[in-house]
């Protein structure tokens, strides 16, 4: 059984492991070039290969240094089959009458099993009469502010309007692998808060979505012109990503950036790894 990952890489014999994970040979489907591929089980305590693209990142061109082939960004197609996954959650917990307020990576699973966290949600509306609880301001952030919308961080109540316009900072954290306000230093938590608010309204949202679709841009546009008790339209930010996503000429396989893919062909030692890692692939010398 031939294993491939995003069917971008054909994956082969085991040639290495230790207390960081596991290291398999691998082919480029496209190029037929030999690669490197790092698995770590993301159940690891003390992450490594996070740290260890940064410095290949910044050690590359270099002699002697393996040219990194993948690590941290998603593919539009990626991208754009997440997010239709992601409005349909949203909308659904919506009409159930409770906002998230802490919407992030970390809080969305692939798969059947796995723990979600609901701990910062709360009702918006009443569910017999549908009265929207009231605007207040001067409120604490509440969630993670990475993700926190703009309102958010002024100290506005939270609606449903903050949670799908966190969602675009999500979408454009996994096109980019960052974001203008992500790794910020500051002397203690407030200060870091102010600095990360101070960097996302000074960063215009085209600024942010520079070299992506200008579908990105025009769902944060829309996230931010709804008024506090507004309910999102959720039909047309799908549609948004739908046409984009047949425009680019995608077919809605589930095949993700990180799927292993099982073909038919030559048997192959299956890494005891693969279900849940994190990756990084390197080209060899």
């Amino acid at each position: 059984m031939e294993l491939r990952i995003g069917n971008k890489f054909r994956l082969g014999r085991k040639i290495g492991s230790g207390a960081f994970g596991e290291i398999y040979l691998g082919t480029d489907v496209q190029s037929n070039e030999d690669v490197a591929i790092k698995f770590e089980s993301v159940k690891t305590v003390h992450p490594q290969l996070a740290y260890e693209s940064r410095i290949y990142r910044v050690l590359q061109s270099g002699n002697g240094i393996p040219n990194m082939k993948w690590y941290g960004k998603f593919s539009l197609k990626t991208v754009l089959m997440l997010a239709d996954q992601m409005i349909n959650r949203l909308e659904f917990i919506h009409s159930k009458s409770f906002l998230h307020r802490d919407i992030k990576p970390d809080n969305f699973l692939m798969g059947k099993a796995g723990k979600s966290d609901f701990g910062l949600a709360r009702k918006y509306r009443d569910s017999s009469s549908y009265r929207h609880i009231p605007y207040r301001e001067n409120k604490s952030l509440t969630g993670t502010p990475a993700y926190a919308s703009l309102n958010t961080h002024l100290g506005i109540e939270q609606s449903r309007r903050d949670d799908v316009e966190s969602l675009g900072y999500i979408l454009m954290y996994f096109l980019k692998g960052s974001l203008p306000w992500k790794g910020l230093k500051a002397g203690n938590k407030k200060q870091k808060y102010d600095k990360i608010s101070e960097k996302k309204v000074s960063t215009s949202i085209e600024t942010l979505c520079e070299g992506h679709p200008i579908e990105f841009a025009t769902y944060i546009h829309y996230c931010r012109s709804l008024r506090f008790d507004d309910k999102p339209d959720y039909a047309y930010l799908k549609r948004l990503f739908r046409d984009l996503f047949i425009r680019e000429g995608f077919q809605f396989d589930f095949v993700f950036d990180w799927t292993v893919l099982k073909l038919p062909a030559i048997t192959m030692p299956k890494p005891s790894t693969l279900c849940k890692c994190t990756l990084l692939i390197l080209s060899t010398f």
